[in-house]
């Protein structure tokens, strides 16, 4: 029993690794979703780019959070002696 509870002790990082890397894909398409938003409504707004450049920075801040997520997925898979 106490074997058991060791394997699923071991299985945490892993899960919370996968866990990450989903949370990941949905921050990638929350990124596209709003990407399309821009293509799609920029063309009708009229205020000098303003619309355009605060989507941007969403962007932005969406791919320091997913660069964030990455390096913490990676240093678990590190320290699990696994590769990406």
């Amino acid at each position: 029993m106490i074997a058991f509870v060791m394997k699923l002790i071991q299985l945490v990082p892993l899960q919370l690794a996968s866990v990450l890397g989903v949370v990941q894909a949905i921050v990638k398409l929350l990124k596209e979703v709003i990407t399309s938003i821009v293509n799609f409504i920029f063309p009708f707004t009229s205020d000098n780019g303003q619309f355009e450049s605060w989507v941007m920075k969403i962007r932005l801040i969406v791919d320091k959070v997913d660069g964030i997520l990455e390096r913490v997925k990676s240093f678990i898979l590190l320290k699990l002696k696994l590769t990406v």
